[in-house]
Protein backbone atom coordinates (compact mmCIF):
# COMPACT_ATOMS: atom_id res chain seq x y z
CA UNK A 1 0.00 0.00 0.00
CA UNK A 2 2.81 2.39 0.84
CA UNK A 3 5.60 3.38 -1.51
CA UNK A 4 5.78 4.86 -4.96
CA UNK A 5 3.62 3.75 -7.87
CA UNK A 6 6.69 2.49 -9.68
CA UNK A 7 7.60 0.15 -6.82
CA UNK A 8 4.03 -1.18 -6.75
CA UNK A 9 4.02 -1.78 -10.52
CA UNK A 10 1.20 0.65 -11.24
CA UNK A 11 3.03 2.94 -13.63
CA UNK A 12 1.37 3.17 -17.03
CA UNK A 13 3.30 1.50 -19.83
CA UNK A 14 5.01 -0.98 -17.55
CA UNK A 15 4.10 -4.62 -17.93
CA UNK A 16 4.16 -6.85 -14.90
CA UNK A 17 5.89 -10.24 -14.92
CA UNK A 18 2.58 -12.15 -14.80
CA UNK A 19 1.14 -10.42 -17.87
CA UNK A 20 4.37 -11.04 -19.78
CA UNK A 21 4.23 -14.76 -18.92
CA UNK A 22 0.60 -14.97 -20.12
CA UNK A 23 1.52 -13.48 -23.49
CA UNK A 24 4.45 -15.92 -23.86
CA UNK A 25 2.22 -18.94 -23.10
CA UNK A 26 -0.81 -18.18 -25.28
CA UNK A 27 0.61 -15.72 -27.73
CA UNK A 28 -1.00 -12.44 -28.77
CA UNK A 29 -4.70 -12.95 -29.60
CA UNK A 30 -5.83 -12.38 -33.19
CA UNK A 31 -7.83 -9.11 -33.34
CA UNK A 32 -9.75 -10.29 -36.42
CA UNK A 33 -10.98 -13.51 -34.82
CA UNK A 34 -14.72 -13.55 -33.98
CA UNK A 35 -15.46 -13.17 -30.30
CA UNK A 36 -18.36 -14.75 -28.43
CA UNK A 37 -21.45 -16.39 -29.86
CA UNK A 38 -23.05 -15.04 -33.05
CA UNK A 39 -26.07 -12.79 -32.67
CA UNK A 40 -29.44 -13.92 -33.92
CA UNK A 41 -29.87 -10.94 -36.25
CA UNK A 42 -32.92 -8.74 -36.74
CA UNK A 43 -36.06 -9.82 -34.93
CA UNK A 44 -38.68 -7.52 -36.40
CA UNK A 45 -40.21 -8.56 -39.70
CA UNK A 46 -39.95 -5.00 -41.00
CA UNK A 47 -36.21 -4.91 -40.29
CA UNK A 48 -35.68 -8.21 -42.13
CA UNK A 49 -37.67 -6.87 -45.10
CA UNK A 50 -35.51 -3.75 -45.06
CA UNK A 51 -32.31 -5.80 -44.88
CA UNK A 52 -33.20 -8.18 -47.74
CA UNK A 53 -35.29 -5.72 -49.80
CA UNK A 54 -38.60 -7.59 -49.59
CA UNK A 55 -42.22 -6.43 -49.88
CA UNK A 56 -44.93 -6.65 -47.23
CA UNK A 57 -46.50 -9.61 -49.02
CA UNK A 58 -43.30 -11.71 -48.88
CA UNK A 59 -42.77 -14.25 -46.09
CA UNK A 60 -39.66 -13.27 -44.18
CA UNK A 61 -39.59 -16.19 -41.73
CA UNK A 62 -37.13 -18.14 -43.87
CA UNK A 63 -34.68 -15.21 -43.82
CA UNK A 64 -34.41 -15.00 -40.02
CA UNK A 65 -30.89 -15.83 -38.86
CA UNK A 66 -30.86 -19.05 -36.83
CA UNK A 67 -28.18 -20.10 -34.36
CA UNK A 68 -27.10 -23.75 -34.14
CA UNK A 69 -27.21 -25.18 -30.60
CA UNK A 70 -25.90 -28.49 -29.27
CA UNK A 71 -26.33 -30.04 -25.85
CA UNK A 72 -24.53 -33.12 -24.60
CA UNK A 73 -26.44 -36.28 -25.43
CA UNK A 74 -28.86 -34.44 -27.75
CA UNK A 75 -28.81 -33.84 -31.47
CA UNK A 76 -27.95 -30.51 -33.10
CA UNK A 77 -30.86 -28.06 -33.31
CA UNK A 78 -31.23 -24.42 -34.34
CA UNK A 79 -32.84 -21.52 -32.58
CA UNK A 80 -34.33 -18.62 -34.55
CA UNK A 81 -35.88 -15.44 -33.21
CA UNK A 82 -39.65 -15.26 -33.01
CA UNK A 83 -40.63 -12.75 -35.66
CA UNK A 84 -42.66 -9.84 -34.37
CA UNK A 85 -44.68 -8.28 -37.15
CA UNK A 86 -45.52 -4.66 -36.58
CA UNK A 87 -49.15 -5.05 -37.65
CA UNK A 88 -51.11 -8.16 -36.76
CA UNK A 89 -54.82 -8.80 -37.16
CA UNK A 90 -55.58 -7.69 -33.58
CA UNK A 91 -53.43 -4.59 -33.57
CA UNK A 92 -54.76 -2.86 -36.68
CA UNK A 93 -58.44 -2.49 -35.59
CA UNK A 94 -57.35 -1.36 -32.12
CA UNK A 95 -55.06 1.25 -33.64
CA UNK A 96 -57.86 2.52 -35.90
CA UNK A 97 -60.26 2.68 -32.93
CA UNK A 98 -57.77 4.69 -30.90
CA UNK A 99 -57.21 7.09 -33.80
CA UNK A 100 -60.99 7.59 -34.15
CA UNK A 101 -61.26 8.30 -30.41
CA UNK A 102 -58.43 10.81 -30.67
CA UNK A 103 -60.16 12.62 -33.56
CA UNK A 104 -63.43 12.76 -31.59
CA UNK A 105 -61.61 14.14 -28.57
CA UNK A 106 -59.87 16.85 -30.60
CA UNK A 107 -63.15 17.89 -32.31
CA UNK A 108 -64.88 18.06 -28.94
CA UNK A 109 -62.03 20.11 -27.46
CA UNK A 110 -62.05 22.51 -30.42
CA UNK A 111 -65.82 23.03 -30.06
CA UNK A 112 -65.46 23.65 -26.35
CA UNK A 113 -62.60 26.08 -26.94
CA UNK A 114 -64.71 28.02 -29.48
CA UNK A 115 -67.60 28.22 -26.98
CA UNK A 116 -65.26 29.45 -24.26
CA UNK A 117 -63.80 32.08 -26.59
CA UNK A 118 -67.29 33.35 -27.48
CA UNK A 119 -68.29 33.50 -23.81
CA UNK A 120 -65.10 35.36 -22.94
CA UNK A 121 -65.66 37.84 -25.78
CA UNK A 122 -69.22 38.51 -24.54
CA UNK A 123 -67.99 39.06 -20.99
CA UNK A 124 -65.25 41.42 -22.13
CA UNK A 125 -67.74 43.35 -24.26
CA UNK A 126 -70.07 43.67 -21.28
CA UNK A 127 -67.24 44.80 -19.00
CA UNK A 128 -66.07 47.39 -21.55
CA UNK A 129 -69.63 48.67 -21.96
CA UNK A 130 -70.05 49.03 -18.19
CA UNK A 131 -66.71 50.81 -17.96
CA UNK A 132 -67.72 53.27 -20.69
CA UNK A 133 -71.01 53.94 -18.94
CA UNK A 134 -69.20 54.57 -15.66
CA UNK A 135 -66.78 56.99 -17.34
CA UNK A 136 -69.64 58.83 -19.04
CA UNK A 137 -71.51 59.09 -15.74
CA UNK A 138 -68.41 60.45 -13.97
CA UNK A 139 -67.83 62.90 -16.82
CA UNK A 140 -71.46 64.05 -16.66
CA UNK A 141 -71.27 64.55 -12.90
CA UNK A 142 -68.01 66.46 -13.08
CA UNK A 143 -69.37 68.76 -15.79
CA UNK A 144 -72.47 69.47 -13.67
CA UNK A 145 -70.30 70.28 -10.69
CA UNK A 146 -68.18 72.76 -12.60
CA UNK A 147 -71.20 74.50 -14.04
CA UNK A 148 -72.69 75.00 -10.58
CA UNK A 149 -69.52 76.43 -9.10
CA UNK A 150 -68.93 79.08 -11.83
CA UNK A 151 -71.53 81.84 -12.17
CA UNK A 152 -73.10 81.93 -15.63
CA UNK A 153 -74.31 85.52 -15.30
CA UNK A 154 -70.83 86.99 -15.49
CA UNK A 155 -69.11 87.37 -18.79
CA UNK A 156 -65.41 87.53 -19.42
CA UNK A 157 -65.50 91.23 -20.06
CA UNK A 158 -67.16 91.86 -16.68
CA UNK A 159 -64.61 89.71 -14.87
CA UNK A 160 -61.71 91.60 -16.40
CA UNK A 161 -63.14 95.03 -15.47
CA UNK A 162 -63.34 94.24 -11.86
Amino acid sequence: MWGSRRSRGQCPGEMGEREFEKIQEGGIPDPTAPMGSPQLGPKRAGRIRQLFYHFRTDDVGQYAVSKPLRKEGKKLWTKAPKLQPLLISRVLPERLRLLALKKQRTQKDEGKAAEDANLLAKRLKKVNKNRKEQRAKIHRLSSLRTSVSTPKSRKKSEIIKI
